[in-house]
């Protein structure tokens, strides 16, 4: 697996040091994309389960107007009509 890149650095005199890196692996290149797909695949994972933990946490939140409280006079009528059926 070959890469390149610019690493960078601060020097002791506070200014940047930087030089052009590029590595070339072939040795162990079926491990590395193995490991590659299987540590994205897991942080995928992990962020769909926690984006749908705080969708759930945000309808807890936002839930529709609570129902109005229950009165004894709701409760004559739904007798009254029950009795008359």
């Amino acid at each position: 697996m070959c890469g390149g890149c610019t690493r960078c650095s601060c020097t002791a005199e506070g200014k940047w040091s930087c030089e052009e890196v590029f590595d070339c692996n072939d040795l162990d290149d079926n491990d590395d994309k193995t490991n590659t797909i299987t540590d994205t695949i897991n942080v995928l994972f992990s962020e769909v389960k926690e984006r749908q933990r705080k969708m759930k946490e945000k309808r807890k939140l936002h839930q529709f107007a609570p129902p109005p409280p229950k009165s004894e006079f709701d409760s004559l009528i739904g007798y009254l009509i029950a009795v008359k059926d």
